[in-house]
């Protein structure tokens, strides 16, 4: 009876401490694939957000040329290039479009 209950004691603790290991495997050892998983993840917001930056700028570039095409529609090409509302907004478009190369 003793043998079998030092056999027992013996048992259980074996299989709490493989008990034990896999929680610490499930727990710390896989910090390095979640932070290798963060910094593929960041990388990827960073050039989604470069996009969108870049489209952001596009579409307000695009918006100035249709004004200044509105400038000179309305009051003819000549008489809209001395404006200085008309210089503002090519000098504006321009800046953008330096930005975007």
């Amino acid at each position: 009876m003793n043998k079998l209950n030092v056999f027992l004691g013996i048992l259980i603790s074996f299989a709490t401490l493989i008990g034990a290991a896999f929680i610490v495997d499930a727990r710390f050892a896989k910090q390095d694939m979640v932070i290798k998983a963060d910094t593929e993840l960041s990388a990827e917001i960073a050039g989604v957000s470069k996009r969108l930056d870049q489209q952001i700028k596009q579409d307000r570039a695009k918006a100035l040329q249709e004004q200044l095409w509105f400038l000179e529609r309305y009051y003819g090409v000549e008489k809209a290039k001395i404006m200085g509302e008309y210089k503002r907004l090519e000098a504006e478009r321009e800046e953008i479009l330096r930005g975007l190369k």
